[in-house]
């Protein structure tokens, strides 16, 4: 219609032109070396541009070739090759946050007609030639015989769902505003109608992760929000609105003629990349608002199939899914292939906790028909706050989610532990996930220290804590009280205070976050701080929910 896109379910047709492209190549293929461009061994080229080098044949009866991926530098693969199979698997960076250049025996794959059918399994339709499967981006060899082979034979997947839900992108960002549709125009608006959302307004599990700031003309021009401050109403500015009378009219009718936007859906970007801190980045939209194309919204025709779908969406092995897959755009064809595990009442618990974040997720909340569990989170911690799970049953109020940094870190941790022996895996395989293909995250883990109440203070992630490393002589915005030094209107970095016991450190800052303009804010962070380490977060939440399970 011009204005919007509403994709087309899959084809049954699987003869394309890629996959019969696939089926002459792969019997002739003897090496496949996937790089990056990261160290810029191609100047004139951006850092992200992939390319592989592959090593053709004369074709074989039978497939048999050997693949590695991640790669940065040539080396590698000479290194790879020579080694003796010993010793920890490198990952995708090393210890010191630099690109890994190190080999490994287990990072070479071999590839015959039995890893082809898992790869079909994983992210191909059933009727998809064995010959014509997807190579997916797999780090090293334990992968394809664990974690992927697992994940490949899960029955229950988003498409089973299908006939029950109804996707769509909405707004086409060019094509809306030249036909009237909706207008570009940075403001707050006066309801939820008006509210069109973009990508960057959300992130995993939350819809209220930046709001675009007054003017806003660059990607770096948002500004992190502060869930422990927000109104009860709270919306981020829009950088569109509404510019036709019949906007609601123009909005897609579902297959059982309810407007597509009339109910709780799932949000999702459909831009990623693999090289990203999260490439799957999915909340919960409350009814009403808008999207720009930026995002698919998933509505489903009951809550429940809504739920069940969104356990996985959060979790580091569907991401995994995604980061591994070699696309770059959250496509149908990808997320309908991602596994679906049975209603848990204790993830669901956890999924309220991190989307609803205002009264727009009130009947969200309060619905009767939704299950949740109220036992108690998996580890001892004064920064987690019990009552949360009391709340449960008691009607939505400003402080029935989870708001502060720790105990929503804590949620996705358990979310992730949930999610992953649902489907059948390990904990060591949930590890080796997050060890081999989620650098980035590690690296802001590494070097981001919570308050003793649970606020990040600081943080390698841009727009995370409120201290620099280092201070700033021109930034006498802090203050730091301590039983041996008050001083207010100073200059301060996190190196500085980094081993501070006791005490607080306030920030103080104008706000423009809010309707009604700037407004002063004071944000104060308790001493001691410290790190959270997600492996042994794991570990405890692994142990804990398999021994209520068997109890």
């Amino acid at each position: 219609r011009g204005y919007g896109h509403v994709p087309e379910k899959n084809s049954t047709n699987h003869e394309t032109m890629p996959g019969r492209l696939r089926e002459a190549i792969y019997p002739r293929l003897r090496y496949r070396f996937k790089f990056t461009n990261q160290l810029f061994l191609f100047p004139d080229a951006g850092d992200r541009i992939a390319f592989s080098v592959n090593i053709y044949g004369p074709p074989m009866e039978d497939v048999s070739f050997v693949t590695l991926v991640n790669l940065f530098d040539p080396h590698t693969v000479d290194a790879s090759f020579a080694h003796d199979g010993y010793g920890r698997i490198p990952g995708i960076k090393n210890d010191n946050n630099k690109w890994n250049l190190a080999g490994h025996k287990a990072r070479l794959i071999r590839v015959n007609r039995e890893v082809l059918e898992t790869y079909t399994a994983l992210y191909d339709n059933l009727e998809t030639p064995i010959l014509q499967a997807r190579l997916p981006n797999l780090h090293c060899a334990p992968f394809l015989a664990e974690s992927v082979r697992i994940l490949a034979k899960m029955q229950n997947r988003i498409e089973n769902f299908r006939n029950r839900y109804y996707s769509t992108q909405l707004w086409h960002e060019t094509n809306a505003p030249k036909n009237g549709i909706i207008r570009k125009e940075t403001c707050f608006t006066e309801n939820l109608t008006e509210w069109i959302v973009s990508g960057p307004h959300l992130f995993v599990g939350n819809l209220l992760y930046k709001t675009p700031n007054r003017i806003c003309t660059e990607k770096a021009h948002y500004t992190r929000l502060d869930l422990t401050t927000l109104p009860i109403d709270y919306r981020p500015r829009t950088k569109y609105l509404p510019d036709c009378e019949n906007y609601q009219a123009l909005i897609p009718v579902t297959p059982w003629k309810t407007k597509a936007s009339s109910t709780y859906r799932i949000g999702m970007r459909v831009m990623f990349g693999a090289a990203g801190e999260r490439s799957l980045i999915a909340t919960v939209l409350p009814p009403e608002v808008g999207h720009t194309n930026a995002l698919y919204s998933i509505a489903f025709k009951n809550v429940i199939d809504l739920l069940q779908v969104t356990q996985g969406l959060f979790t580091i092995v569907v991401d995994f899914l995604t980061k591994i897959s070699g696309k770059t755009n959250a496509h149908e064809e990808l997320w309908e292939r991602f596994p679906a595990v049975p209603l848990n009442t204790l993830a669901l618990s956890r999924i309220l906790g991190l989307t609803c974040l205002t009264q727009n997720y009130a009947d969200l909340w309060n619905d009767p028909k939704v299950p949740r569990g109220n036992l108690g989170w998996s580890r001892h911690d004064h920064r987690l706050n019990n009552e949360f799970f009391e709340s449960l049953t008691t009607p939505w109020s400003w402080n029935s989610p989870l708001r502060t940094d720790y105990a929503r870190w804590q949620a996705q941790i358990e979310l992730d532990v949930l999610f992953a022996q649902a489907c059948g895996l390990t904990l060591q395989q949930l590890c080796t996930m997050y060890q081999m293909n989620f650098p980035v995250l590690q690296n802001y883990e590494k070097d981001t220290w919570y308050d003793k109440k649970g606020r990040i203070i600081f943080s390698d992630k841009s727009g995370e804590g409120i201290l620099p490393r280092k201070r700033k002589a021109r930034d006498t915005s802090y203050s730091i009280h301590t039983p041996t030094d008050n001083r207010t209107h100073i200059a301060l970095g996190w190196e500085e205070i980094k081993t501070l016991q006791e005490g607080e450190i306030s920030y103080t800052f104008m706000d423009d976050t809010l309707p009604g303009g700037p407004t002063e804010k004071t944000i104060t962070c308790h001493a001691p701080f410290d790190r959270c380490n997600r492996e042994e977060a794991y570990a405890e939440a692994w142990e804990f929910f398999k021994r209520e399970q068997s109890t």
